[in-house]
């Protein structure tokens, strides 16, 4: 609820702008919550076809080739997570979040990664 507090509030451009406003080990359990959420293939291909377009139950479960529970479940971890929302009239899309999220430059992401690797390495070498 805090990040989506801190959003909502400010317009914001990039996740690195995001995680500038919070503190380290919070940015490390958002950046670890996204790529918890964006490490499934399925979910990857119903952001990816979301980013197109809204789409409705039957496109995404042909786009993404998986059976209904199985899209159905994916999509619940994706609205959970303030990701996908229910489109008007009907159908599904991208909320603003995800948008943002999606927009991320990979130079943000390499620096994550590399600072979490610094951390876990550093974090090592202290317990020995």
């Amino acid at each position: 609820m805090f990040l989506l507090n801190i959003i909502t509030e400010k317009e914001v451009a990039t996740l690195g702008e995001i995680i500038s406003l919070i503190d380290d080990k919070l940015s490390r359990k958002l950046y670890s919550l996204i790529f918890k959420i964006l490490s499934n293939e399925t979910r990857l291909l119903i952001l990816k076809n979301l980013t197109k377009q809204k789409m409705v139950w039957d496109e995404l479960l042909h786009a993404t080739s998986v059976n209904p529970k199985s899209l159905s479940e994916h999509l619940k971890v994706l609205q959970k997570h303030s990701l996908v929302e229910k489109a008007e009239p009907h159908g599904y899309q991208l909320t603003n979040l995800a948008k943002m999220l999606l927009d991320v430059p990979m130079k943000d992401v390499k620096t994550f990664l590399e600072k979490t690797l610094l951390i876990a390495n550093a974090a090592t070498n202290s317990r020995e």
